[in-house]
């Protein structure tokens, strides 16, 4: 719609509403990253919660024993 609207702007109107269509695509090039990263991690989290239950329900039926507890051990340089 901006760019419609050029042909009736001066030469510095028309500067400032391509300064602002530069402005405005480079938002959303900036979003569309964001949110390729955030549907990574969103893939990410959900791999890790489901190893997290698959390693629940081994614990639940007994397949995967937790480590004992024992003594703290302290390391020394």
């Amino acid at each position: 719609m901006r760019q419609k609207d050029l042909k009736y702007e001066t030469d510095s109107q028309r500067q400032d509403t391509l300064s602002g269509i530069s402005d405005i695509r480079s938002d959303q090039d900036t979003q569309r990253t964001n949110i390729s990263e955030a549907q990574k991690d969103i893939e990410k989290r959900q791999t890790e919660i489901a190893y997290m239950q698959k390693k629940q329900t081994a614990i639940n039926d007994g397949r995967y024993q937790l480590p004992k507890p024992g003594k703290t051990q302290i390391y020394q340089k």
